[in-house]
């Protein structure tokens, strides 16, 4: 089988770079006025919200970051980076 390749148009790019906010934000908006009304309480909400983010960049991170460099990352993300002196 041949190696085919898809590559987005320019229009493309911009719609989903423009669409991708939009979601983003509008989604946080209908799910803060869903907690108020509904009996979740803030660490629901904070799970939710940080829960789907990390599910949708894990695909991203997979991809991007080098294996070797996990756990650098790992560790930015826990204690935050070294400061240089």
């Amino acid at each position: 089988m041949g190696n085919r390749h898809f590559e987005f148009s320019d229009t493309h790019k911009g719609l989903l770079a423009g669409s991708i906010p939009v979601i983003c934000w509008s989604g946080f908006n209908i799910v803060s006025r869903f907690g108020s009304t509904a009996i979740f309480t803030p660490f629901d909400l904070a799970a939710m919200r940080y829960g789907v983010s990390g599910v949708l960049a894990l695909p991203f991170f997979i991809r991007l970051v080098p294996l070797r460099e996990w756990r650098a990352s790992y560790a930015n993300q826990k204690i935050g980076p070294a400061r240089r002196r």
